[in-house]
């Protein structure tokens, strides 16, 4: 390209490189990814999100519905909503995780109820 040529495709004078402008900042979701990261007690190797993840297992075992439906939302993603496309015709989801969750519940519970600490699941 001869001396002094821009390409087309250069940003013309004035310009902004990104003319969509910066990305909203996230203030919150900064400081909380921090606040998660720290250690979950003093000298621990555990980070706090592994806290709140143990603790929202250990809800959904004593049978919390929230709980069940946050692990399910997390693991496998929302479930679509059913529409009525029309009134004669709805449309629904069914999710095959849902049934291999309520059998690792049930025997969660079973070990738990026994006093068998160990992973289940872990094999």
């Amino acid at each position: 390209m001869p001396k002094g040529v821009r390409p087309s495709t250069a940003w013309k004078k004035g310009q902004s490189g990104n003319p969509k402008g910066s990305k909203p900042e996230k203030l919150m979701r900064d400081a909380l990814l921090i606040a998660l990261n720290r250690e979950a007690e003093k000298g621990s190797k555990t980070k706090r999100w592994q806290s709140g993840a143990e603790a929202i297992v250990a809800k959904a075992i004593e049978g919390d519905v929230a709980a069940c439906r946050e692990i399910f939302d997390r693991v496998d993603g929302k479930v679509p909503q059913a529409h009525d496309i029309k009134s004669e015709h709805t449309v629904t989801y069914e999710s095959e995780s849902l049934s291999r969750f309520a059998g690792w519940l049930t025997e969660a519970s079973a070990k738990a109820a026994n006093g068998h600490d160990e992973d289940v699941g872990a094999e």
